[in-house]
């Protein structure tokens, strides 16, 4: 568990990308790709959530979305590059 709080850390120290615990915005954690925005964050507590913010990082770290499959495709492929190191 303390790799999982060191590599949250490491996110949650990224100066490109803000995080807000208390959106308003969806019932769900999320990201604006435009304003690098995650929203509904919650700290990690097992690879399942590492994997999740990973993935809503991927939707920033894609840029502009094409079409919806493709946006998840690229941002779940990053996640898992992520994961691999």
């Amino acid at each position: 568990m303390e790799c999982l709080k060191l590599i949250q850390d490491e996110m949650k120290n990224n100066p490109d990308i803000t995080f807000d615990e208390n959106s308003a915005c969806w019932n769900r954690m999320h990201a604006h790709y435009k304003t690098k925005k995650i929203c509904k964050y919650h700290p990690i507590n097992s690879y399942h959530s590492l994997f999740d913010l990973l993935h809503e990082i991927g939707h920033i770290r894609s840029g502009n979305p094409h079409n919806r499959a493709l946006e998840e495709t690229q941002a779940t492929l990053w996640a898992i590059n992520r994961m691999g190191e």
